[in-house]
């Protein structure tokens, strides 16, 4: 995790989409009083109650300004899914895992389209490859 609003499973890959483009950033506790609402710039996590974990910056500076407080949360699910919520908006992303990036259930070696989604079929091929 990176406090200007990036996650990564390894530091050096970008993995998860950046939901604010320009990037956030955080205000030290010495700097607070200068943004307009007066209140904490702070990032925090928590494992809620049905085990998910929940990302959280609040008055995060969009774009490094100090005018454009912004908030936004990623909860990370234990299926593989994730959602961004920032002030205007909430996208959930469904995992893509790499044995079936279509997510038709079929495995890649066995699917005759692999980059493209069509009926589940709960890991069941009934074709010749």
């Amino acid at each position: 995790m990176l406090a200007r609003g990036e996650v990564r499973i390894d530091a050096r890959t970008p993995y998860f989409p950046v939901p604010i483009a320009e990037g956030v950033s955080l205000l030290p506790m010495s700097r607070w009083g200068e943004l307009p609402n007066g209140s904490a710039s702070v990032f925090s996590h928590a494992v809620t109650d049905y085990g998910s974990l929940l990302l959280d910056w609040r008055n995060a500076l969009a774009g490094r300004n100090v005018n454009n407080p912004a908030n936004m949360q990623l909860e990370l699910f234990g299926d593989g899914s994730f959602e961004w919520r920032t002030d205007d908006s909430s996208q959930l992303y469904a995992p893509v895992f790499p044995f079936d990036w279509d997510g038709d259930g079929l495995e890649n070696s066995g699917d005759p389209e692999p980059l493209v989604a069509g009926p589940d079929a709960h890991g069941i091929c009934e074709c010749k490859v």
